[in-house]
Formats: structure tokens, sequence, C-alpha cells
């Protein structure tokens, strides 16, 4: 397989699995949502049929169910207060004649012999129209004494969300998240520089200034622990996929004997897939993206700083993350032959297996049941341990900018 073909297939797994996470995660939450929204004392979605939270409804859901439905005949009586003030009443009434006294009401027209036989008898001069005295319309409008009640129902409900009296803070949530954000990475030459047999290859600056951000992702299931009212420990299992954009050049396979040694040492096997970019002829270079995927087991600490209401607050957030490295499809550069070489597969052995990083945020949480947050957690997260096996010349550190938004469910 050519490496530009390589490339196609790489971007369209990782956009697939993009996609695939981002719906996956969407879906877990409205799943969430129902499952627990008829135990925390409403359900989102009550009102429609294929709610899957009523196939999960308990006895005493079924009883508050009841209970509501007999509350509902209940109704409360809402009397119009008499004007007291006769007035204001008097000067509304002449208000309203001034205004209709100059405006044409008309009366049904008389029929035509009927009209005829009035001319005649000279009883009445017959007009297509007739006015209407307003007055007893005002009285009706205006009389102070025409008061009715108005009946709503006790239990009514204004707006999606039900109004919140006592919130419920329990020592354990779980809950599912999805974080997106842009990756990066910085590398180091661990190298001599000055050593003569390394003086063409591709310097550290030229490779972090040619190296783009890229749109990467995290999902998973969270578990948190309540230490006491203003700290939180959270920890669960998320699937976490890193990397970056390298600049390349296809490499020409008429020349590519001629031009390059096989490489055969540890981690590089025969001819390069790719060249060193060639910044005079930026037509010729491309770009590959690459993909690390880790499954990683945080340990963060979330310290209230400011409680906005008693559904609200925002938290500190600060910890480290634990990753374990599960599959890799990228491009390493070999420093024998100053190119690239396509790295794919489980946990190949030119990355390390273990790795560290330090995360640090803000969370805000907010009450939207009983039971059940919503939070937005912008975050920073930077690789503490190097990215690559200890036995390859670079150094390299990945970090990312990210936005995590979840739900938990207060046990």
């Amino acid at each position: 397989m050519r490496s530009a073909e390589r490339e196609k297939l790489s971007k369209k797994v990782k956009n697939t699995s993009l996609l695939f996470a981002i719906l996956a995660s969407v879906g877990f939450l409205i799943i969430g949502i129902q499952l627990f929204s008829g135990k925390a004392g409403f359900d989102f979605f009550e009102n429609i049929s294929y709610s899957i939270s009523k196939l999960f409804a308990s006895d005493t859901n079924e009883k508050t169910k009841k209970t509501k439905k007999e509350s509902s005949n209940e109704v409360v009586n809402f009397e119009t207060k008499k004007t007291e003030n006769t007035e204001t009443l008097e000067q509304s009434r002449k208000k309203a004649e001034e205004l209709l006294k100059n405006q044409i009401l008309l009366s049904p027209i008389l029929p035509e012999t009927q009209a005829d036989e009035l001319k005649k008898n000279n009883k009445i001069k017959p007009n297509k129209f007739s006015q209407i005295n307003i007055n007893p319309l005002l009285k009706i409008i205006f009389d102070e004494t025409n008061t009715t009640p108005v009946y709503l129902p006790k239990n009514i409900k204004i707006g999606l969300l039900p109004e919140i009296k006592t919130t419920k803070r329990s020592k354990i949530a779980l809950g599912l998240s999805l974080t997106t954000g842009l990756s990066d990475c910085r590398i180091n030459y661990k190298i001599n520089k000055k050593k003569s047999e390394y003086g063409y290859y591709q310097t550290e600056k030229s490779r972090n200034a040619n190296n783009n951000v890229l749109l990467k992702y995290s999902f998973g299931l969270d578990l948190f622990y309540r230490i006491n009212k203003n700290i939180n420990l959270n920890t669960g299992l998320y699937y976490t996929n890193t990397g970056e954009s390298v600049l390349l050049k296809e490499p020409d396979e008429n020349t590519l004997c001629k031009n390059y040694n096989k490489a055969n040492d540890e981690f590089f096997k025969g001819y390069p897939d790719f060249e060193t970019p060639d910044l005079n002829a930026e037509y010729s270079n491309l770009r590959f993206n690459n993909n690390i995927s880790y499954f990683e087991l945080p340990l963060i600490f979330d310290i209230k700083i400011n409680n906005i209401n008693e559904l609200t607050d925002i938290e500190l957030q600060s910890g480290i993350s634990y990753g374990r490295l599960y599959f890799a499809n990228t491009v390493v550069y070999n420093f024998g032959n100053n190119a690239f070489y396509t790295i794919a597969g489980q946990s190949p052995d030119i990355y390390r297996k273990n790795s560290l990083n330090a995360i640090l945020g803000l969370v805000y949480n907010k009450y939207i049941t009983t039971n059940i947050q919503l939070f937005a957690n912008p975050q920073f997260k930077i690789g503490i341990t190097n990215t690559f096996s200890d036995k390859y010349e670079v150094k390299q550190r990945n970090y990312t900018n990210s936005l995590r938004l979840g739900m938990k469910i207060n046990l």
C-alpha cells in the first residue's frame, strides 16, 4: 500500500472514530437522563410515548404519579379584585364613550319592503344604518361587580424543568463525559547537535514550527467521591485520542533507492515512506495526522471556589492521569537517513507504554433535578513523561486545550 493511500485511510479512520465517539457519548447522556429522570422526581420525556424511563418505573414512582394525578384535580380559585377607586372607573367610562361616540356602529339593515312601508306612513326616516346606544355596553364592560373566577391547576408546570426545592449531595456520584479539544506537541532532540553525522537532519526548530494542532477527543465514565462539602475526588476510565499534524513530502519512487539507504535498526526497517518537507517547493508537501490512543485513569481533586446559589457552583480542578498506550498510527522521523517511517499497530516499541499527564481546569456545575447535575469543564492537560521510548533520540510531550461536558448522578 502506497503512503498516500495509507494517509487517506488514516484520515477516514480518524474522522469515523471521532464521529462515532461524539454520537455515542451524546446517546449515553440522553439514555442516562431518561433512566434516572423518573427517580429524580420528574421525567424529561413523560409526554413522549417512547420514553425509556417508563419501562423502568418503580412502584414508588407509580404511587408518586398517582398522587400527582389526584392533586391535579385540586383547584385554586383566584378571584378578580374589585376596583375600589370609583373615580378611576368613571374616568375610564368617559374615555371609552368619547372614543366610541364618533364611530359608526351598524345594526342589521331593514328589509326593503319594511323600509318602504315605514316611509309611506312617515313613521321613520329609513336609514341604511342606525346608531347603537353604547351605554349598556359600557355598563357591561366596566361593571365592577362583574367578576369571573379563574381556576388553575395546583400542580401546573411552567417551563422545561421543574422547580427544584431541594438538592441531593451524596458521597458517591456516577457520570458520563465527552471531551473535545486541540492537541499539539513539543519536541526536543536528545542527540548531540554538534556531531557531524547528524549535520543534515531536520532541525527541531523547523519541526516544531511545521507541526500543527489537531482536533482530538476523549470520552468515558466518571466516578465522584465527596470528601467534604468543598472537596471532591474525581476518577474514572476514559478512551483518549491525541496526536499532531506533521508536514511531509511524498517520496519519488524512481530516485528512492538512490537517495536513501535501507534502515535496519530497532525501530525502522527498509526504505522510508516519506521524505522531509521541501520548504522551497511547498506544492510537493503534504500533511499526515498522527493518531495515538490511550486508556486513561485520572485522579483529580475538585475544590469549590464559588457557590453561586444552591443549584450552581464553580470548582478549581487539579490532578494527574495515568495512560496506557493502546494503538498508534503515526509517522516518525529517522535520524539515520533523514526521512519518515510509518508506525502503526498496537503498542509499538518506539512509544512509551505507560504515561503520566498533569491536568488543570475549572468546573461549572448546575443541578437540573434533585440529584442530576450537568457540568462544563475547560481543561488544560500536558504530558509529564516522554511520549517516545527512552531509546529513541527525541523527547516529545503532548498537550491539549479542551472542553469537557458531562453529567453526574448523585446516588
